[in-house]
């Protein structure tokens, strides 16, 4: 026989899930900051990222930010890059160790490009993680899945992010803090 859940923890189960923090629209920039999204709230946000339109084909990036100044050292990154015309690849830190893959970009057949992202731990004194699932595009019928998988090895608090792309871009990109995740 199944488990009876008391009042308290049928209410603690129903208050877990996704908080809207924050959304940031942006046009005909080649980057874009968003700031002041992580705290000590919470342990993990999700991170969700659309764009259309591309002037040039490329991989956007992503680093992390700590009081509007970015983190542009210590990371480590491992991508995979599938696409339609069956190839596969994957790469390590692929551009060094001052960023992490985010997306694909094209300027061929500039479409939708979508992403979500994990990302763990950005407002303690510990290491920052990063999952990355995306779409992007490289040119007409060229369809790219990307996943990445990133860290920030220092031990700075960060509060926001930049997603660095090729060329400009319009979209945007919404924060959540993860329910049941604060932190004590």
């Amino acid at each position: 026989m199944g488990e009876r859940l008391t009042n308290a923890q049928t209410l603690s189960a129903q208050s877990q899930g996704l908080t809207f923090i924050k959304q940031t629209t942006f046009a005909g920039v080649s980057s874009v900051a968003v700031d002041n999204v992580f705290s000590k709230k919470y342990d993990n946000y999700f991170l969700t990222f659309q764009t259309t339109g591309s002037a040039a084909t490329g991989i956007a990036t992503l680093q992390f930010r700590s009081g509007g100044t970015t983190q542009n050292a210590n990371y480590g990154n491992m991508s995979a890059f599938n696409y339609t015309t069956a190839n596969v690849y994957m790469e390590r830190d692929r551009a060094g160790t001052d960023e992490i893959d985010f997306t694909v970009v094209g300027a061929t057949h500039p479409s939708n490009v979508w992403v979500t992202a994990w990302v763990g731990n950005p407002f303690r004194a510990t290491a920052t993680n990063i999952v990355i699932n995306g779409t992007g595009n490289f040119g007409a019928n060229i369809i790219y899945y990307v996943m990445s998988y990133g860290i920030l090895n220092t031990t700075t608090l960060c509060d926001g992010f930049i997603v660095n792309m090729p060329s400009t871009m319009t979209g945007y990109v919404r924060v959540y803090g993860l329910k049941g995740a604060e932190l004590s």
